[in-house]
């Protein structure tokens, strides 16, 4: 809920040169709470047990009791789970779908956008990088990173955006 509102908060302010960045992002954190909480109930998760895979993962393969391809596989289904976050996300801030249609389209804009998709790996692992080198980092990095995100997102969105609801696609106005 977080991260969608503040993608959305990063692109009103700065990509359109719209509003108040706090009106902005507490707006768009209350239209799309309930499905950003619902998708961030099965996604944290996953990615928790991803991390805790990867941790043991990597102590069985320095004891020798792990094949590195192993540890591969699960390293890269990690990278595919939170890129895909990177989409989902901001998906929701910009799109009004189901949950089921959220996942779908998600998958398929990674897929179909697959260089995107990597740079924003890119921009997540920087991200994570400048945060724990510098703890402080915490303060503008995430905004750092939506703004990246915006940048790499916008161009992907922008095929299936309506013409004549670009300017008020994303929250869902009352």
């Amino acid at each position: 809920s977080a991260s969608s509102a503040l993608c959305y908060a990063m692109r009103k302010c700065f990509l359109e040169d719209e509003g108040h960045p706090l009106r902005l992002y507490w707006r768009s954190f209350r239209a799309n709470f309930r499905q950003t909480v619902l998708l961030g109930l099965v996604y944290i998760p996953f990615l928790i047990l991803l991390a805790i895979s990867g941790f043991y993962g990597y102590g069985f393969y320095t004891a020798g009791n792990l094949q590195l391809g192993i540890l591969i596989v699960i390293a890269v289904f990690a990278a595919i789970v939170l890129v895909w976050g990177c989409y989902a996300f901001p998906y929701i801030a910009r799109f009004e779908d189901t949950t089921r249609t959220v996942i779908g389209n998600c998958i398929y804009l990674m897929i179909r956008n697959a260089v995107r998709s990597v740079l924003l790996l890119i921009v997540l692992a920087a991200s994570a990088a400048l945060v724990i080198s510098v703890p402080l980092g915490l303060a503008f990095v995430p905004a750092g990173c939506a703004l990246a995100s915006s940048f790499l997102l916008e161009p992907a969105f922008a095929p299936y955006i309506p013409k004549e609801n670009s300017n008020t696609a994303g929250v869902k106005e009352s």
